[in-house]
């Protein structure tokens, strides 16, 4: 459903469960190129350096390990982000630049259910690699027959199933009935992850000074890991996880503030659209970040690369 209305210099468009107003001025003009600019520049650089992780996982057969089978579906979202999701919102900025509002509605709905899907999944992929960290602790020599790749694929297919099933259900069920929903879910992950990395940190601290005494060496997944090699990846993986929380919770703040309180403001338009550029710009940080401080992987991609060269 389409309905557009002209109020003064600006224009509301309501299409299915999505509302939109458009504001006919020269500061969203420049709002809007700039957001196309950042937004090409951001797409071109998250699908090059996820498809860089993505092949280094791949060609290195030292990294085909179950976290790092869970990393590479964290680098697959962030790829569909600059493959997939940054050309539908460059798209549907250059709509509203020239003002060609018919085809709009198709794109937005699109990108809202896309976008959803996807940052749902890499909620989801957070909240396995947290609890596969634990179970590294907790099951000590028997993580490596317990936690496999092909467990470890399963676990991304139900990243990805999820949050289909939830984007789809918004065509089929009422507007409270899916918050309920994907609150439910989020809350609950929300919650394992902070009993996981809790129970980390808590075992970490308590077993440092015994662990660097005896051995300076952690057993886990078969063999033995240093501790601070192990601490990196945990930290890492929090790091991105506080990430995702804190932007997506901005993003759905403002998104609240400008659906349900009255005629939106110009101030929240201008920060929903800064937050949808620094929550796409996270995609190409991301495989940056974990290459820096993942020596196993920045080791990896940087053999590769030498490699392809000579």
């Amino acid at each position: 459903m389409q309905v557009l209305g002209t109020t003064g210099p600006s224009d509301s468009l309501t299409c299915s469960f999505v509302n939109v107003t458009f504001y006919r001025d020269r500061q969203e003009l420049a709002l809007n190129i700039s957001a196309c600019v950042f937004n090409v520049l951001f797409a071109i650089s998250s699908t090059f350096f996820n498809s860089v992780v993505l092949f280094a996982i791949w060609k290195t057969r030292a990294l085909h390990t179950p976290s790092n089978t869970l990393l590479s579906g964290l680098a697959a979202t962030d790829l569909a982000v600059g493959c997939v999701l940054q050309p539908l919102y460059i798209a549907m900025k250059l709509l509203e630049i020239h003002q060609h509002l018919a085809p709009y509605c198709p794109l937005r709905i699109a990108l809202e259910t896309l976008t959803m899907v996807v940052s749902g999944t890499s909620f989801l992929i957070l909240t396995f690699i947290a609890v596969e960290r634990y179970l590294a602790l907790y099951l000590h020599l028997r993580y490596k027959a317990l936690i496999t790749c092909q467990r470890m694929a399963f676990c991304l297919a139900i990243s990805w199933l999820l949050p289909v099933i939830g984007a789809l259900s918004r065509f089929l069920l009422s507007p409270r009935a899916v918050t309920s929903i994907a609150g439910s879910i989020i809350i609950a992950c929300l919650l394992l992850n902070i009993w996981a990395y809790f129970q980390i940190f808590r075992f970490v601290k308590r077993h440092t000074t015994q662990i660097e005494n005896i051995t300076s060496r952690l057993q886990a997944s078969g063999s033995t890991v240093e501790i601070s090699k192990y601490n990196k990846t945990v930290v890492t993986m929090a790091t991105l996880l506080l990430i995702l929380i804190v932007t997506f919770a901005s993003f759905v703040g403002v998104t609240n503030a400008i659906a349900f309180g009255g005629k939106p403001k110009r101030a929240l338009s201008i920060t929903y659209t800064v937050l949808v550029i620094l929550i796409f710009a996270t995609s190409s940080l991301n495989p940056v970040f974990y290459c820096w401080r993942l020596r196993d992987f920045r080791q990896a991609v940087f053999k590769m690369i030498l490699n392809e060269r000579q």
